[in-house]
């Protein structure tokens, strides 16, 4: 029986919602997780939307990416 692959992106978690500091990871960390969307579904469009699309920005630190 063949093995399936290990998950490249996990389950949601709901942590408790409070302010952070603008992380300026996010960018990059928007751009790995749009090509690995994108290179399993080539015709979809991937946004990095809120917040953390928003460089200097406070919020949450949830990376919002609609498709």
């Amino acid at each position: 029986m063949p093995t399936q692959p290990k998950a490249a992106i996990g389950r949601y978690h709901h942590p408790v919602a409070v302010c952070r500091d603008y992380d300026p990871r996010t960018p990059e960390v928007a751009q790995l997780v749009r090509e690995l969307i994108v290179s399993q579904q080539p015709t979809v469009s991937v946004e990095h939307i809120g917040s953390t699309a928003v460089e200097g920005c406070a919020g949450k630190g949830i990376i919002d990416l609609p498709v």
